[in-house]
């Protein structure tokens, strides 16, 4: 047997289902915009967080890529600097050797052996 009431997605308070559609899941209105309107914030904050994320990884890799030794980078040298590896914007398999290259925008990276990784600037 199904209750007469549910209670507001929102604000928890009890719905009486007689009155207005027997499916609602908000007491009212203002219940209903300020639950989406949080949902909504709240998705916006981690993609501006990726965004940021991702943003950081790019100044590291432009910043490490215009050094001496830029052949091989250690591992240390990139997760030091604050590099996240789990976030990048693609991915590019070279046709020639089948190296995969991560890129974090325009900058990317292909790991060698040994825990080194070679960085490159976008391919035209």
């Amino acid at each position: 047997m199904e209750s007469d009431s549910r209670r507001c997605k929102q604000c928890n308070k009890l719905i009486n289902l007689n009155a207005g559609r027997r499916d609602r899941i908000f007491c009212n209105a203002g219940c209903k915009n300020k639950y989406h309107n949080t949902q909504l914030y709240n998705e916006q904050q981690e993609i501006k967080r990726i965004q940021l994320v991702l943003k950081k990884n790019r100044r590291i890799l432009k910043k490490l890529i215009v050094r001496k030794d830029r052949d091989q980078i250690p591992r240390e040298s990139l997760l030091k600097e604050g590099f996240e590896f789990d976030y990048h914007t693609h991915q590019v398999t070279s046709k020639i050797k089948s190296n995969l290259y991560i890129f974090c925008f325009d900058y990317g990276y292909c790991q060698m052996n040994d825990n080194k990784y070679k960085l490159v600037k976008a391919f035209d």
